[in-house]
């Protein structure tokens, strides 16, 4: 017998729920246990719903972030969570995922990447888009590219340096 799994929507927009829902549906093997548009409803959801998965956009949490992940792993453990949000940035995906967060999903790439990604959190697995495994890849070495150029700046003890042209190195 095939295993259902139950999955949480928790997004303060009603569209935002509704399209997500319609992407879980057309899934075989989940099933939308509940839809919740705040943190009092998320918690108590969780505890009444015991979702196997939260599709989690952070915005639920008010400007907390990775403090409201780690405060639904305290409350719920067993949760696997999935953050679905607008936020590019991968300090938000890096900080997300050190809170707890299995993986990290841009709402932009909802409908393309969110069934692979839902499949992959359940199956065990960390999933974050290739965008934002780059972003936190170039984050991390330390590197950015500077727009229209190409040319790479490096970031050191908190300052970021561009290297030295050519003609600066020859001369030194």
């Amino acid at each position: 017998m095939k295993t259902t799994h139950r999955v949480l929507l928790a997004d303060r927009e009603a569209a935002d729920r509704k399209a997500i829902r319609r992407l879980m549906e057309a899934e075989s093997g989940l099933r939308v246990c509940g839809e919740v548009s705040s943190c009092e409803q998320l918690f108590r959801a969780l505890r009444t719903l015991r979702p196997d998965l939260l599709l989690l956009d952070l915005t639920v949490g008010g400007e907390a972030g990775a403090e409201f992940i780690r405060e639904i792993r305290r409350q719920v453990e067993d949760v696997l969570v999935l953050v679905l949000t607008e936020r590019e940035e991968s300090l938000f995906a890096e900080s997300a995922l050190r809170a707890g967060a299995n993986g990290y999903v841009m709402k932009s790439e909802a409908s393309k990447l969110l069934p692979v990604a839902v499949r992959s959190v359940l199956a065990g697995n960390v999933f974050v888009s290739s965008a934002v495994q780059q972003a936190i890849f170039n984050r991390l070495r330390g590197m950015e590219q500077e727009q229209g150029t190409g040319a790479v700046r490096r970031s050191v003890g908190g300052r970021t340096i561009k290297p030295r042209s050519r003609r600066a190195k020859a001369r030194s």
